[in-house]
């Protein structure tokens, strides 16, 4: 009999979430994406502040996401719609940084799959891209295609710098030994 609740206690074990081994890419991937996220609207208040009003950028997108704004003319400038939009900018940075600290666990333990996390990756931010434009052409134009590209080079360096210092294995295994590549 001991035998017997011995399996059932090992096979409850087996399903029990609790019992499963911890996802340390979780926390830290969050903690990616707020670095992210904290580093392109960083770029974008520096922008909007040196081009033309503090805040400008989350305030057109905002408008865009929340009320449809088909024109500059229909931005608004107002706390909740700012609020709302960064609140919206970081959920989004936390998700995209969670999914990224689980793609490089995934190339620590795999190093070939590292064409696989730059494909997905690409497709994210085409994604993300082609969102914004069927969203609202005109805040691409408003805020320059330019600004946008390089925003994303920010939070792609943001965020790979953090990656990169806090995945000591990574370093390790992609500076240390020449990595193959299997498609």
């Amino acid at each position: 009999m001991a035998n017997r609740d011995a399996n059932v206690h090992a096979q409850h074990r087996a399903w029990d979430p609790v019992a499963l081994p911890p996802h340390g890419w979780l926390p830290g991937g969050l903690a990616v994406g707020l670095v992210g996220g904290a580093a392109v609207a960083l770029w974008f208040l520096i922008l909007d502040t040196l081009t033309r009003a503090p805040l400008y950028t989350p305030a057109a997108l905002g408008s865009v996401f929340f009320f449809g704004a088909n024109g500059p003319e229909e931005i608004r400038r107002t706390f909740p719609v700012i609020a709302g939009y960064t609140v919206l900018h970081f959920a989004v940075f936390m998700v995209l940084g969670a999914l990224f600290s689980w793609m490089v666990d995934k190339v620590q333990s795999a190093p070939r799959r590292w064409l696989m996390m730059l494909m997905t990756f690409i497709l994210l931010d085409g994604l993300f891209a082609g969102t914004l434009a069927m969203i609202g052409e005109w805040v691409i134009a408003s805020i320059g295609v330019w600004a946008i590209i390089v925003g994303n080079v920010v939070a792609v360096l943001a965020m790979g710098a953090t990656l990169w210092a806090t995945h000591p294995e990574l370093r390790h295994r992609l500076v240390g030994t020449a990595v193959q590549t299997t498609v």
